[in-house]
């Protein structure tokens, strides 16, 4: 199984949450050794698209909100890549599926 070509990919997870600093859990270091910035968001989604759909999808738990899914493969930057473990949940109301996270794998590439 794959993540269909449709899942959502909000916006404002990439411009608000994964390409700006945080003190905790911060993403955009990593992103940003890539080539990912608040600049091209766009690449970031593309990527994500691409690097969500080179790979198996697992399922690794499920719940009264749905299944929670997880990718790990290559993501490819502008400068660079990385593998990375992309979360996402399919819901249990509309079976929609949405991106939830990424961070990088422990796994060598």
């Amino acid at each position: 199984m794959r993540i269909p070509a449709d899942a959502i990919i909000a916006r404002e997870k990439l411009t608000r949450y994964l390409l700006v600093p945080r003190f905790k859990s911060d993403k955009s270091s990593f992103l940003a050794k890539l080539g990912f910035t608040l600049a091209n968001p766009d690449v970031l989604d593309s990527a994500i698209r691409r690097q969500a759909d080179s790979a198996e999808v697992v399922v690794e738990s499920a719940d009264i909100y749905g299944e929670h899914m997880t990718v790990v493969s290559e993501l490819i930057g502008p400068i660079g890549k990385r593998l990375v473990v992309t979360v996402w949940v399919r819901s249990a109301v509309d079976g929609v599926v949405r991106f939830v996270t990424l961070k990088p794998s422990r796994k060598k590439s």
